[in-house]
């Protein structure tokens, strides 16, 4: 198992990752607001996506967490990250 951010998977072959015996990747997919909070993350939504597939492509499968509870977080409580979680290829 491993842990990293999307940026790292982006960068990098996670093919070698599943081929050294690595099943599982998790990796951070962010909250569905924080973009518009004081965190400043840089990762779109397309990018996790992206690199949710890539680890599954490589042969490992790709786990997704999520931060909750930021302020002006409104879609965590609208059921948006919910419905979001169902459609990500994890």
């Amino acid at each position: 198992m491993g842990r990293t951010r999307v940026e790292g998977v982006l960068k990098t072959d996670v093919r070698q990752w599943a081929e050294a015996g690595c099943r599982g990747v998790w990796l951070g997919a962010e909250s569905l607001s924080v973009a518009g909070t004081g965190a400043h993350e840089r990762v779109t939504e397309q990018q996790i996506k992206d690199v949710l597939l890539k680890v599954k492509e490589a042969g490992s499968t790709p786990f997704a967490f999520v931060l909750i509870g930021l302020s002006d977080g409104a879609a965590c409580w609208e059921g948006r990250l919910v419905d979001r979680a169902s459609e990500l290829p994890g």
